[in-house]
């Protein structure tokens, strides 16, 4: 059906070889939840403070999933396709919680509250195609949190929580395939193969004098798979914060509004999957753990090279060495800490104010601010923690792996008293902003190769600048229940950035507009 089709010219090839090549690729998931859930609430007795109000209830969640890959096990370089997975999760949870007033109306102590709160939760699950089922198990959760006003402008409020996860279903029954990026030093452009002893550990593994390729990065062929023996992850969060207003009421200061929280989270036993890139850092001592770069190091073990190179070789787990199984499986160990600060600022103002026609309305603008102080993570027992702060992640870590130090949002609105227009009037008309800002970030691997240029590839920059979206929306009342909605989303057409090495993507969809400039209609109705 091909055999008349040039496929290294500019001509489109035959719908008959089109046919004869297509094939039938596609992935099925199925959810389905289940949720009951009763509470009752009420004053317990009157305290001198105030009422001990209480709140206590059952809740019952169940979920199962299933998915598939048609293909399998087709031979398709490229597709993530995996063995077929099915479970079931089974929660029952008691739950309580508690608001005691302890002081009001003193001096300087207009009103502190405790709250506590608890959660009691059985969980169980089943792997529904080998039928093997869990026994059930219980983990408390529980907080307790501190309210103080001190004034009717300043507020102060700290809360300390200990939550935690059950495994979810990738991490339980996950059996797919992933090519994710990797560095290899063995390259002879990196600065690692200038040290001889890495040269040898090189040649151990069956490099050849001319290096393992033109470029340090590639991609790795590696299994995933679940867990059924994963132990709940535990969290400890701190935070502590205060809410300012304004002690004088006079109107350029009365809706100003300032709120500043620290927290501090650390994670125990947290369900990871052990990273490919980390495996190859520690194997050549980046990260100290082969001082005298032996290929018998156990992180060297799961490194298997094609023809003397990464370029879509098979790396296994170097902690299940052979014969046993050679995926890369979800595992509890290691630990995240991430500490940071969110600010919120609020502020308006009537343009009659200024001497303007009061039909102007006003203006509203409020700023969202993060500050991530840090975010340490090491994969396992036994590794340093790497602190990832401010950098951006590439193809095969995972989305929701970017750490930007700073991200904010500032909205402006124009909300104007009444607009005239097409021979009728309107008391719902506003113009509205948002302004997006994205920190300057550098690439994560140069933290877990640290030493390393990353030049980047062909031109492209290793790091990324800081990013700005503008956003602009305006809403007009055409009648009292009719409200529409027309807007540009990303007015500059800021493109997402790209930085290498970053195999495929190029980018990270989950950090940057990947869309570009949109326009959308919104119209809501109420009856």
């Amino acid at each position: 059906a091909c055999a008349a089709d040039n496929f290294f010219g500019d001509r489109v090839p035959s719908l008959a070889c089109r046919q004869y090549l297509a094939t039938f690729v596609t992935r099925v998931e199925r959810i389905e939840q289940v949720i009951a859930q009763g509470f009752v609430r009420g004053d317990l007795f009157d305290l001198p403070a105030g009422p001990l109000s209480v709140v206590g209830g059952f809740e019952h969640r169940e979920l199962e999933y299933a998915r598939r890959f048609a293909s399998n096990p087709g031979p398709f370089s490229g597709f993530n396709v995996g063995n077929p997975e099915s479970g079931s999760n089974n929660f029952n949870d008691l739950f309580a919680e508690a608001l005691i007033p302890i002081v009001k109306d003193g001096a300087w102590m207009n009103r502190i509250e405790l709250g506590l709160g608890a959660r009691y939760s059985w969980a169980q699950f089943e792997n529904l195609l080998t039928q093997n089922r869990s026994d059930a198990r219980g983990s408390l959760a529980y907080k307790a949190e501190l309210n103080w006003e001190a004034q009717d402008w300043l507020r102060f409020r700290a809360s300390y929580q200990r939550a935690v996860r059950e495994p979810n279903f990738l991490e339980l029954f996950v059996g797919t395939a992933s090519a994710p990026q990797i560095f290899d030093p063995c390259s002879p452009f990196t600065q690692a193969i200038q040290n001889p002893q890495v040269r040898a550990l090189c040649t151990a593994q069956g490099v050849g004098p001319a290096g393992a390729g033109t470029a340090p990065g590639s991609q790795a062929n590696i299994q995933l798979s679940g867990n059924e023996n994963l132990d709940p992850e535990k969290a400890d969060t701190m935070t502590f914060g205060f809410v300012l207003g304004s002690p004088w009421d006079t109107q350029w200061l009365q809706r100003a509004r300032l709120s500043v929280d620290y927290y501090d989270i650390a994670i125990k036993d947290p369900i990871l999957t052990f990273d490919t890139n980390t495996a190859i850092a520690a194997c050549f001592n980046y990260l100290g753990t082969n001082p005298s770069l032996s290929n018998t190091n156990i992180y060297c073990a799961g490194i298997r090279r094609t023809g003397g190179t990464l370029t879509n070789a098979v790396i296994n787990n170097p902690l299940n060495p052979p014969p046993g199984d050679q995926s890369w499986p979800f595992e509890n160990g290691g630990s995240v800490n991430t500490s940071g600060l969110d600010i919120q600022a609020s502020w308006g103002f009537d343009w009659a104010w200024l001497g303007a026609p009061e039909w102007l309305g006003r203006v509203d603008v409020s700023a969202l601010l993060t500050h991530v102080m840090e975010y340490k993570q090491a994969d396992r027992a036994g590794l340093p923690a790497i602190d990832y702060t401010g950098t951006i992640s590439y193809f095969g870590a995972g989305l929701g792996t970017s750490f930007p130090e700073w991200k904010a949002t500032l909205n402006t609105r124009f909300a104007f008293d009444r607009v005239g227009a097409f021979g009728w009037e309107t008391d719902a008309f506003s113009v509205g902003t948002r302004v997006r800002y994205i920190d300057a970030m550098e690439n994560r691997q140069f933290r877990q190769y640290p030493g390393e240029p990353f030049l980047g590839i062909a031109g492209v920059p290793a790091n990324v600048p800081a990013t700005w979206y503008v956003d602009l929306d305006a809403t007009i009342g055409l009648t009292d229940n009719v409200e529409l909605k027309l807007g540009v989303n990303n007015v500059a057409d800021q493109q997402p950035r790209l930085y290498g090495p970053n195999t495929q993507s190029g980018t990270d969809p989950s950090t940057y507009d990947i869309v570009g400039r949109r326009l959308f209609g919104q119209l809501k109705m109420r009856f």
